[in-house]
Order: C-alpha cells, then sequence, then structure tokens
C-alpha cells in the first residue's frame, strides 16, 4: 500500500545546531513526505526566534509554538502535533517524528554526530520509506532505528522497549484507534518511551541497528555503523577483498568512510 506520509517535527533553537538539522539534514529528505507537516517550535531563555515565514518557506504546512519547559521537554509538543495530523488525515497514511537531537551538547561530540546523521539516512533515505510502508502491510505499527530493549528508571516505568534518539514511523490507522494521548507520560522521556508503550515489541520493526548500547559511546556507534558497512562490502567483494602479509582479509579506509558521513 502507497500511504501518505506525515511529519510531525520538534524545533530546539538552542545554539547553532538546529539550522544544521533544517537546513543540511530534513531539507535533504523533505521530498520523503507527502502529507502534511507539522513543526513546533519551543521558546525561552537562551533560544532563537524562529520565524513561521522561515519554516513554512519549503518545510512544514503548519507551525507551533510552545513555552519551553525544561522538566518536560518534547513531551508539551508531542499531542498537540499529533492532534493536528489526526485533524487533517484522520487514521490515514504514516507518519514519521524527529527532532533537533543535539542542540543542548556543546561542543558536538564524533558519537553524536555519526548518530544524528544515521538517525535520518537509516530512517528517511533512499527506498527506506517503501520499506516501512511493506512492514506496516506485514502488521507492523511502528519503525525506526536502534531499537533497545533494557529498561531505564527515568523512563516512564510501564515503557518495555524504545529507538534510542527518538527519530521513528507510527501507522496512524492503528495508532489513533488505541488511547494515544494516554501513551504519552508526564516524563522528560515521554516521546521516546512512547511507542514502546503503545505498540509491543512484537509490533516494532528494526530499520538498522537492534540493541545497540550506549550510542552516546563512540565504541558502540562506531560498532554498528561499521558492522553494517563490513556485512555490505563483504557480500559485493568477498572475492576481491585485499589481504594483508598474513593472508587476512580487510577494507582499507573504513573509519575514514565513516567519519565523512558526519
Amino acid at each position: 500500500m502507497n500511504r501518505e506520509r506525515h511529519l510531525i517535527y520538534h524545533i530546539c533553537p538552542l545554539g547553532d545546531f538546529w539550522r544544521v538539522h533544517l537546513e543540511r539534514y530534513l531539507s535533504e529528505y523533505k521530498n520523503v513526505f507527502t502529507g502534511y507537516r507539522v513543526a513546533s517550535v519551543v521558546q525561552g531563555e537562551g533560544m532563537a526566534n524562529v520565524s513561521e515565514s522561515f519554516l513554512k518557506r519549503e518545510l512544514f504546512d503548519e507551525v507551533l509554538y510552545f513555552e519551553n519547559s525544561k522538566e518536560l521537554g518534547e513531551q508539551v509538543t508531542f499531542g498537540p502535533m499529533l492532534n493536528r495530523i489526526r485533524r487533517e488525515a484522520g487514521r490515514n497514511g504514516i507518519t514519521f517524528y524527529g527532532h533537533t537531537k543535539g542542540v543542548s551538547h556543546n561542543p558536538m561530540t564524533p558519537a553524536l554526530s555519526l548518530w544524528i546523521r544515521a538517525l535520518y539516512e537509516k530512517n528517511l533515505g533512499v527506498g527506506v520509506p517503501v520499506l516501512v510502508d511493506k512492514l506496516f502491510d506485514e502488521g507492523f505499527c511502528t519503525a525506526g532505528c536502534f531499537r533497545r530493549t533494557e529498561r531505564f528508571r527515568h523512563f516512564p516505568p510501564d515503557h518495555t522497549w524504545h529507538y534510542s534518539g527518538t527519530f521513528f514511523w507510527l501507522l496512524n490507522e492503528v495508532m489513533f484507534m488505541r488511547d494515544w494521548r494516554g501513551a504519552i507520560r508526564p516524563n522528560r522521556y515521554a516521546v521516546e518511551a512512547f511507542p514502546g508503550i503503545l505498540f509491543s515489541k512484537e509490533e516494532s520493526a528494526v530499520l538498522f541497528g537492534d540493541n545497540p548500547g550506549d550510542l552516546y559511546k563512540i565504541g558502540n556507534i562506531e560498532k554498528v555503523l561499521y558492522e553494517n558497512v563490513l556485512k555490505a562490502n563483504t557480500r559485493t567483494r568477498a572475492r576481491t577483498l585485499p589481504r594483508n602479509d598474513q593472508g587476512q582479509t580487510g577494507i582499507p579506509g573504513l573509519r575514514r568512510a565513516a567519519q565523512r558521513q558526519s
């Protein structure tokens, strides 16, 4: 089924990196979204003023503004954005959630840079939205990258899994038939926990990097990215891998290739 693809996106305009999210990453994948596109902007001390006309120029159909909450973060904006999708599209289509991840980190770390790039590429890259549609046809209700199945004490206690980084797809048909409002807990990590409260682990599809560990650690994000590069190269170049003096195979420049993605 070729479903309309809607977007809800949380913007926290701290520092300058929020512009990178919009002008570099989200702009690159704007054509993925064929349905209604909603942005929310939080405002408060130390945050830039973001004009509605700037956001509506190419990326969004509607922009909502909220006072920033240090206690609740993205939780404040998530429900109203979903409600706009429900108003405009009903139960039709699928909805992607993303946000300006990393804006509170100064300076940006190498691990976070790799992670953010992967969140866009592995959720929105070539062929992925079509794959998501097929997965929903097969019975899955949500999809994303870097699913973790551990429980975290600072998350809502009834969450059982989450997509680390808080970028994910939702199947509107099922989501809006369930208690989606009640699944948005009064908790700073409510949005990250939301899919794991509304949907079972069995209803969740993993697009990339299942159970990757703590991705703020450079070793973990490198491991999951490089292992998948290695697998892809091994499949296509199994007979031509260079060998060293000990007869071991290897792919030169693997780290450099991954660093160019950041």
